[in-house]
């Protein structure tokens, strides 16, 4: 299981805990980054500037106190890439 967090992009609110969304692997966050970024009908404020903060199931930022994710999700040269926090 891993949490996911969206920052940036065109929108300028900042994510909360409510805003938490799970995803069952790290493949499935990957695709779904992805596909918002080229859905701007559903997701106007996901553009290539955007990144997604992943948690594993130990960092539920729900109920960590500090929680830190253990990668983020961006866009590089079209790409989708993961990179260690």
């Amino acid at each position: 299981m891993v949490y996911g967090l969206w920052f940036g992009g065109s929108s300028y609110s900042l994510p909360t805990v409510e805003d938490v969304e799970f995803y069952d692997s790290v493949e499935l966050a990957i695709d779904e980054f992805f596909a918002r970024t080229r859905n701007q009908r559903i997701y106007p404020c996901v553009d290539e500037d955007s990144c997604s903060m992943q948690l594993f199931i130990d960092n539920d930022p729900r109920i960590a106190l500090d929680p830190y994710p253990d990668f983020e999700l961006k866009f590089k040269n079209g790409d989708v890439v993961k990179e260690t926090c």
